[in-house]
């Protein structure tokens, strides 16, 4: 398996239990979102390096080997074709046009996909370091940064939320309390 093929399974990992923690938390009724996210980006960053260090150390460096680049299928989809999927989430979520809601929700978003991208580009590199060093202080390094931005992002995204829908639990929360603006509003 590549480095990168691994470490995209790995940060896959790590972002379904962040997101299943906050599911969790919130059915055990924590309902203050900036703790909630804090606490499920924390739990995800500790479940990537547990699978980074359980996985690095099996990884044995392979001769790079040369072939021939393989034709392109026609079956083959376009990159941007999916890119209409996004538009149509917003509708079927019911996403509220706020700016304060679409900033921390767009911030948060491009926060986890720029780590993501980050940790799998650099995904040799980190391998390579933790296998040399047998440790996970190297993979520490270059991921704790990260780590704060993401953490940092999703606290933000969870206050925003809080300060303008301050009875909110959830970002389904947040979606009622803008309905029940813009219907009092309209009236």
């Amino acid at each position: 398996m590549s480095a990168r093929l691994g470490m995209s399974a790995v940060v896959g990992l790590a972002t379904g239990t962040g997101v299943l923690a906050s599911v969790v938390l919130l059915h055990l009724h924590l309902w203050n979102m900036p703790v909630r996210y804090g606490i499920s980006v924390a739990l995800a960053y500790g479940v990537f390096l547990i699978m980074l260090g359980k996985w690095a150390p099996t990884l044995v460096p392979q001769p790079v080997r040369h072939t021939e680049p393989s034709a392109r299928s026609d079956e083959s989809t376009s990159l941007w074709e999916g890119w209409d999927a996004i538009g149509d989430l917003f509708d079927l979520f019911d996403i509220p046009e706020s700016p304060l809601i679409l900033l921390a929700l767009a911030a948060a978003v491009l926060c986890l996909l720029a780590v993501a991208i980050n940790v799998i580009v650099t995904a040799p590199a980190i391998m390579g370091e933790v296998v040399l060093a047998a440790s996970i202080a190297p993979a520490l390094r270059r991921t704790s940064f990260p780590f704060a931005g993401v953490l940092a992002i999703f606290i933000v995204a969870g206050l925003a939320a809080h300060g303008y829908a301050p009875e909110a639990a959830s970002i389904g929360g947040v979606v009622r309390h803008y309905h029940a603006v813009q219907n009092t509003w309209l009236k």
